[in-house]
């Protein structure tokens, strides 16, 4: 008697293996962030939020206590892993690699669930992981201990869930997605315009007799998500107006007198970036090709919600002067969506695997040749040395003049006012700045020059001849670019 023999049919077979192609893509995506995140991933500015969270950890309050230019959520995030980890980067590095998983997984399911061709959705949603996963700015900047992780998780939810409160009609989901905005602002305020962006969407799609009420729900929710930084704005409001708003627009410019140029090369540098060309030019031609097409309007509606997205963000993180290349990291999921619209657009027609194929491997080389490029960069292995000379030289409780990321890798506290470097170039007399918890240059160099200081490190040869410092101390070490003086003459 002859046997029953199954055999998958052939599309079903394929439909399985691009659906396991896709969880590799996640899996390999993790990996990599994971492994950068823990060797090379490096910003000096992260060592300014590291010891903010070390503060925090010892019951300093940001505003309260010491200047923070920065809205704080993310900041009471890392002083959780710092309670819990230690003093060391390598876990908000970690935590930070798996908030941007969750980001990419996030994007990628929004075309899962809503892309109108349900067996075009899995092709495409490896298409979308790589774009947000692979991308330049998320994969350098999303795996340290700054806001952009967090932030970009929370603002994909805040999305995600304004369309599906769109689609159900749910007030309760439409503020769930007005806290997950409010929170993303609370990290950073690079966001701030996501939360004014999907109130006006989503007045739009709501029905007349709903327009009060679907506004009313992402206002509370916004309002609940900003509970980290309205708490102290209205406990401490000189300081809080102060550090994020007075210090941006009257003392962000200071020492950067060709901020305009700074400004018009990054605007620039696009030219020089495949993978700027290729998410640029695939989202332009998805944003044609959605309004083309015959899909149904909620579903363009979305697409044309990514597109304003990303057309407001990018407007408003350009207006940061002087502005930085990671800022525009808050638009890329956006641009991603309707970069996938535009690979199908493009690709439709054709049956080939490797279609797809050719645009990943574009947006891997894109990444790839950058990290090949900055491997020689400074990284946080560089500070072992020297935050062993620090404290081989320095008693415990003595006073210390140093870098953000020295205080925090040798675990001391600043004395007040040097917990911020850039807060030094905030020129103002000293009544008005001691309120603020800020040491201006002057005074700075003052307590220097008055051997304040038992033990004082650098990594700016500049400041070394500037203020004196072989005259100063009797002993010297230099580490790596890095210099440590000690044994106070007088």
């Amino acid at each position: 008697m002859d046997r029953l023999v199954f055999v998958r049919h052939p599309a079903e077979r394929e439909f399985r293996a691009i659906r396991i192609t896709l969880w590799a893509t996640f899996a390999a995506i993790l990996a990599a962030l994971l492994v950068y995140s823990q060797t090379i991933a490096f910003a000096w500015d992260e060592g300014f939020h590291l010891l903010a969270a070390l503060l925090i950890v010892h019951g300093k309050r940001p505003y309260a206590d010491f200047v923070f230019a920065q809205a704080p959520l993310n900041a009471y995030w890392n002083a959780a892993l710092v309670k819990l980890f230690g003093n060391t980067w390598r876990a908000p590095h970690a935590a930070a690699a798996i908030e941007t998983l969750g980001a990419v997984v996030l994007t990628t399911g929004y075309i899962l669930r809503r892309f109108p061709l349900p067996e075009w959705r899995f092709r495409l949603g490896i298409v979308t992981a790589a774009f947000v996963g692979l991308n330049i700015l998320v994969f350098q900047f999303g795996s340290i201990a700054q806001p952009y992780a967090l932030c970009l998780l929370l603002m994909v939810s805040a999305f995600r869930l304004a369309v599906l409160a769109a689609e159900r009609r749910s007030l309760v989901l439409t503020v769930l997605s007005g806290i997950a905005g409010g929170a993303a602002a609370a990290c950073t305020l690079l966001s701030a315009p996501e939360g004014v962006v999907l109130l006006i969407w989503l007045v739009w799609r709501a029905r007349s007799g709903r327009r009060i009420s679907t506004s009313a729900a992402l206002t509370a929710g916004e309002i609940l998500g900003l509970g980290p930084l309205l708490v102290p704005l209205l406990r401490w409001p000189k300081q809080v107006i102060f550090d994020v708003v007075g210090y941006h627009i009257f003392y962000r410019q200071a020492e950067w007198d060709g901020w305009w140029s700074h400004d018009l090369i990054l605007f620039t540098t696009w030219l020089d970036s495949v993978q700027v060309f290729v998410l640029l030019g695939l989202g332009l031609a998805g944003l044609i090709f959605v309004r083309r097409s015959n899909w149904d309007s909620a579903v363009r509606s979305e697409f044309y919600l990514c597109a304003w997205l990303a057309a407001v963000l990018s407007a408003y993180v350009a207006t940061a002067h002087p502005t930085f290349r990671q800022y525009f990291v808050v638009a890329v999921p956006f641009v991603a969506i309707l970069a996938t619209a535009g690979c199908y657009a493009i690709v439709r027609h054709s049956s080939k695997p490797w279609a797809f194929a050719i645009v990943v491997a574009i947006v891997a080389a894109g990444l790839g040749r950058t990290l090949y490029d900055e491997s020689d960069n400074m990284d946080w292995s560089d500070f072992d040395a020297l935050v062993k000379e620090v404290n081989s030289v320095t008693p415990k409780d003595a006073p210390l003049g140093a870098d953000e990321s020295v205080y925090f890798l040798s675990g001391r506290i600043p004395p007040p006012g040097l917990e911020w470097t850039s807060g030094h170039k905030i020129d103002m007399p000293l009544d008005r700045a001691r309120p603020l918890h800020v040491m201006p240059q002057k005074e700075l160099d003052r307590q220097v020059k008055a051997s304040a200081f038992t033990t004082f490190e650098t990594c700016y040869d500049s400041e070394v001849d500037r203020l004196g410092l072989d005259r100063i101390y009797g002993q010297k070490k230099e580490v790596d670019d890095c210099y440590v003086f000690w044994d106070r003459r007088h």
